[in-house]
């Protein structure tokens, strides 16, 4: 039905579109831990801790979505 090659492109376009996506999160955290403005009603909490104030959680999720927007983007590179 489909090349092995149009799989390819189809998936690390998948991927690399993921790691966008990711990447524009990411984006969104560090502003708001910055005390930027919130685009969104949206505010970051922690389901773990909620106890954490959104500027606080908000820094500790960075590390984590970097790494992911990274992951996504080096799956889609490999690909």
């Amino acid at each position: 039905m489909f090349s092995a090659n149009t799989i390819r492109i189809l998936v690390a376009g998948s991927l690399l579109l993921h790691a966008i996506a990711h990447a524009i999160a990411l984006g969104a955290l560090v502003s708001q831990s910055l005390g930027g403005a919130i685009a969104s009603r949206l505010v970051v909490r922690s389901w773990l801790f909620p106890a954490l104030r959104p500027i606080t959680a908000a820094s500790f999720a960075i590390p984590f979505w970097l790494i992911s927007t990274l992951g996504f983007l080096a799956a889609s590179l490999s690909f």
